[in-house]
């Protein structure tokens, strides 16, 4: 392998541990309630959500420390409260999302320390050399990935949404009609959303 393209590698590394960033701050801001793009109404309903990832992600997590965890479970099962055991799970979760991107941002900064090594020991490297190397990472490598993406924080988006909106309603008491209507809206919704993606997704291709 040349210098150009350890480089290039270098640079791939860089653009997909910044995409993995982005996702993992999307999945937070939805697990903190902090993902909500409607203005406040009267109807208060808890607003953290946990998308499919952050789930699996918490099982795992569980099923690694299930050993340590089956040892104390007498004498603290019995005084823990279903509310408390959420919030309990609802720290741990937070904390795992902080930790990956804290190990994001540590090898950001080992990838881009590397470099910025190898760009300046090698001797005729110019700005205009570096803008192709740039162009082809993120025509062949970077963009394919960059648009799925795209498409999985939409999604997260959509669901937030969707998942807070059937809140409010629930907590509004609604009757079997209301709530036999409510279950088409998904279905309908995701067509135009789903449309609406693509749509976006296919300008960002051509």
């Amino acid at each position: 392998m040349n210098d150009i393209q350890e480089i290039a590698m270098m640079k791939h590394r860089i653009a997909i541990l910044l995409i993995k960033k982005q996702t993992t701050e999307t999945y937070l801001e939805s697990v903190t309630g902090k993902l909500n793009i409607f203005e406040s109404d009267l109807i208060d309903v808890d607003q953290r959500v946990w998308p499919m990832q952050v789930q699996s992600l918490m099982l795992t997590h569980q099923k690694s420390s299930s050993a340590a965890a089956t040892a104390s479970s007498s004498t603290t099962t019995a005084a823990t409260t279903m509310a408390t055991d959420k919030e309990k799970k609802q720290i741990i979760c937070e904390n795992l999302l902080h930790q990956q991107l804290k190990e994001i941002d540590q090898s950001l900064k080992q990838y881009e320390k590397q470099l910025n090594n190898k760009q300046n020991s090698v001797i005729g490297f110019t700005s205009k050399m570096e803008e192709i190397v740039d162009s082809y990472v993120q025509q062949y490598g970077i963009k394919p990935i960059k648009i799925k993406c795209d498409l999985k924080i939409a999604l997260i988006k959509y669901n937030y949404q969707s998942e807070l909106l059937q809140r409010k309603f629930s907590q509004e008491q609604p009757n079997r009609y209301q709530e036999d209507v409510l279950s088409l809206v998904p279905f309908i919704t995701s067509k135009y959303s789903t449309t609406w993606n693509i749509g976006q997704l296919i300008n960002k291709i051509l």
